[in-house]
């Protein structure tokens, strides 16, 4: 029976963990990397108070009923909503950004890497 020791196990661990790693990568880190970006727009969407401003946006501000009360909240609350909207969009660039770099650099680490081994191998 052949017996491993120690240091062959340190070993066959550290080549297991490298093999696991592109796995946990594209699935159970890209998950939580979604699940991240998901929590992070849900909570920005509250800061910026979105669909508040989006359900009242034909309800009179300060209670005033007349025409001109209703026209002035409806243009202020309409400035509102494409306001917070420019900035739900700029932050769901940004995790659409995140995203696709948490994809993508693995890919261009090894093309990295692989590069320089061939330019260390020419030289």
């Amino acid at each position: 029976m052949m017996r491993i020791n120690y240091s062959e196990n340190i070993i066959l661990s550290w080549v297991a963990e490298i093999i696991y790693f592109p796995v946990w990568w594209y699935s159970f880190g890209l998950l939580k990397i979604i699940s991240f970006v998901q929590k992070s727009l849900i909570q920005q969407e509250k800061k910026v108070g979105m669909l508040v401003w989006l359900r009242n946006i034909f309800v009179p501000m300060y209670g005033q009923r007349d025409l001109v009360s209703r026209l002035v909240s409806f243009i202020v609350r309409l400035f509102q909503v494409f306001v917070r909207g420019v900035v739900m969009l700029f932050f769901t660039a940004l995790a659409l950004i995140f995203i696709i770099i948490w994809v993508t650099l693995p890919v261009v680490v090894f093309f990295g890497i692989y590069n320089n081994l061939l330019d260390a191998n020419i030289t």
